[in-house]
């Protein structure tokens, strides 16, 4: 790898520092166990609320950060709240981060506790394990807007796949997903969930694994499954160094051959899927599933990202770019905050921040496949609690710039 040039690690720091908050908010801080529609009410979009150990369902309309005091907070079914909906407006922003979206502290035997989302929103080391009410749903939604999740674990359970796409575009880095197992149940069965589902808009995805639900047998030995990880029905699915596993065809099955294996990525009629660098499990059978069926093709030149964690006060935080096979220019860009948009048909990817206001840095011209690691100090400064810092990986392929998935968040 020629490295063209590298800026000193207290570039992104001083910058951080000249920024702080870009406007000044409020902190509501909400009592344990507290609903928290009041405190949504009376804040201010960009304020931030301060969560206890565990809080009930909440709907949220504007654009807030929703965080723990300390530690982690439980979001459960403590009332009759049985979904969590989050529609942001345009312009605004919302983030929720250390949040635990869990369906097993109450009423568990009917799963509940579904996420769905839309406008601009980004999720940071959340955890979804939850269904809807009904079979088909998912654990988590993305409806429309743009979506971020960043070292987030996704499980459906009670008769659920782990991520809908449905419209928009969603960005995963570093996370989980899987679905429900199928499930016999008398006289109905519920089919193994797909660990992501994209039914429209554009999925990208990098350094993330997708596990289905495991496939069962029905009374009569009937196989229910198995299911593929990855479902691109509609829209386009974008995945880079991620693993993806098909479903194994159940032992036992009463029917005639042949017991063929999920795929890892299954496309349909009028999707498309590309993948580069990916590990692709397909089922086990007889015969084993394929890799991939239906329009999913490699794409060597892809970009991937992924990152040491969270952002903390007096830490460094390093992300790392996976480089595609161009053997052109790569550089991370960094903003401090989410503006997506669509550059088109410069750069086939989005970039989740504006050109005009990125901060360029780490210039390399790496070989194929080659990590590339870009560190950033962060200053021990309390003033810098609630700054964004958020960043892509870009590289040329003449005469486009293809982008990585976002990575990056809070200061906390």
């Amino acid at each position: 790898m020629r490295q063209i040039q590298r800026p000193r690690l207290s570039a992104c720091c001083l910058v951080l520092s000249a920024v702080g908050p870009l406007v000044a908010q409020a902190t509501w801080v909400v009592p344990n166990g507290a609903d928290l529609a009041p405190y949504i009410a009376q804040a201010a979009p960009g304020d931030t609320l301060l969560l206890g150990a565990i809080h009930p369902l909440f709907s949220l309309q504007k654009g807030l950060t929703i965080r723990p005091a300390s530690g982690r907070t439980t979001i459960t079914l403590l009332g009759f709240n049985f979904a969590c909906q989050i529609q942001v407006p345009a312009g605004q922003q919302a983030h929720l981060m250390e949040l635990d979206f869990d369906s097993t502290s109450y009423w568990a035997w009917n799963g509940m506790n579904p996420v769905t989302a839309a406008g601009l929103v980004g999720f940071e080391d959340c955890t979804f394990r939850a269904s809807p009410s009904s079979s088909g749903g998912a654990a988590v939604t993305v409806a429309s807007g743009a979506v971020t999740f960043r070292g987030c674990s996704i499980e459906g359970v009670q008769r659920s796949h782990g991520l809908i796409v449905q419209s928009g575009v969603c960005s995963l880095v570093d996370c989980t997903l899987s679905g429900s197992p199928g499930l016999p149940a008398g006289f109905t069965y519920h089919s193994p969930g797909y660990a992501a589902w994209v039914s429209g808009g554009v999925l990208y995805a990098s350094h993330s694994t997708f596990t289905p639900g495991a496939s069962a047998l029905t009374s009569a030995s009937t196989p229910i499954g198995p299911a593929p990880g990855l479902l691109v029905f509609a829209g386009r699915a974008v995945v880079a160094n991620c693993t993806i596993r098909g479903g194994n065809y159940p032992l036992g099955a009463a029917v005639m051959p042949p017991y063929t294996g999920a795929s890892a990525i299954d496309v349909r009629s009028g999707a498309s899927a590309s993948h580069a660098r990916c590990t692709l499990l397909p089922g086990s059978g007889n015969p084993a599933g394929a890799p991939t069926i239906g329009n999913a093709v490699v794409d060597a030149n892809l970009v991937g990202i992924t990152s040491s964690g969270g952002l903390r006060l007096g830490t460094s935080w390093t992300v790392t770019a996976t480089a595609g096979a161009s053997g052109q220019l790569l550089g991370f860009a960094v903003w401090f905050d989410l503006a997506p948009t669509s550059l088109v048909p410069l750069v086939p990817e989005p970039a989740w921040g504006s050109p005009a206001s990125a901060l360029l840095v780490n210039l390399t011209v790496p070989g194929a496949s080659v990590a590339v690691p870009y560190t950033v100090a962060i200053p021990n400064t309390s003033a810098l609690v609630g700054t964004f810092l958020w960043t892509q990986a870009f590289q040329l392929e003449l005469p486009r710039l293809r982008a990585s998935a976002v990575a990056g968040g809070m200061l906390r």
